[in-house]
Parts: structure tokens; sequence; C-alpha cells
């Protein structure tokens, strides 16, 4: 590998590596701010979002975060074990179970959903309504890209849209 290569493969990725340095910042922004509310940054996400559509079934839950079972219940064990969320069965589905948050949990919940807001805003703020367009599209294909390759299963073909050279 000559100078000009060794350089090439030593840059950085221009997805990845920015979405990966980016996504650590968010995780260090929202820990910050879940620490200043006494929760930590995973629970504070999911009750949130418990507290603003709860009362929520544990198949939602999961789909929405994407967790495997055994994480998803460490995080509810956790929240349950602290009082800021209940479960119960579910009435439609016997094997299933529904996840509601307390009174304190509700609190809590709207706290940390106003911090996500207050953060998704200063950021709308700063975009055009076509680069969050574009965005979206990127984690779109990441989501696809990366499902496919979790599951095992061959990834259907899709459409391209040019180089990485090409702009939207």
């Amino acid at each position: 590998m000559n100078a000009r290569e060794r350089k090439d493969a030593a840059a950085p990725l221009p997805v990845i590596s920015l979405l990966y340095r980016r996504m650590r910042q968010l995780e260090h922004h929202l820990g910050l701010r879940s620490q200043e509310l006494g929760i930590r940054s995973a629970d504070a996400q999911l009750l949130a979002y418990v507290a603003v559509h709860g009362p929520c079934r544990m198949v939602e839950l999961r789909r929405v975060f994407g967790h495997r079972p055994s994480t998803m219940t460490s995080l509810l064990d956790r929240l349950e074990s602290s009082g800021w969320i209940e479960r119960a069965p579910d009435p439609e589905d016997r094997r299933g179970l529904v996840v509601a948050a307390t009174e304190a949990g509700q609190e809590l919940g709207r706290r940390a959903r106003a911090e996500a807001e207050e953060l998704e805003e200063a950021i709308r703020q700063r975009i055009r309504p076509r680069d969050l367009e574009g965005y979206q599209r990127v984690l779109r294909a990441l989501g696809e890209i990366t499902d496919f390759a979790e599951r095992g299963v061959a990834k259907p073909q899709e459409p391209t849209y040019g180089s990485t050279s090409e702009s939207t």
C-alpha cells in the first residue's frame, strides 16, 4: 500500500464516522441531562415515552426502542424498582405485559421528554426542512441495511441515487 492509499484508508468514513461521533455526543449530552434528573439516560428515554404514550404494550416498547427482550426487561426492572412504572398483564395477550408510568414516573418522564424536546428544537432551528429529510433518508437506509444484516436475511435490491459526491 502506498502513502496515498494509507492516507485514504485512514480517512474518516463520511457517513459512519460522523454519525458515530455525533451519537456519542448525543449519549453524553442526554446522559448529563438525565443525571441532573436523577435517572440513567436509557431509563429516561423509556420513561419519557411511557409517560407520554402509555400505557404501552411490551411489544410496542421493543419495536420503538429496538432492545432485546432481556435488555428491555432489565430497563423495566430498574424503572419499576424505582417506583416510576408498573407492569400488568396485557388484557389482549395472556403472555404479554402492559407498562404504565406511576404518578412519580409521569412527572419525571415528562421532565425527561421536555429535555429531549428542547434539544430537538435547538437542532431544528439550525437546519432546513430538506436537511431533515436527507438526514431521515440516511437513517432509514442505515436501518434497512442493518436490520437485514441482524436478521441474517439477504437484503432486497434497493434504488440508488448516484455516487457519494452527488448532492441532494
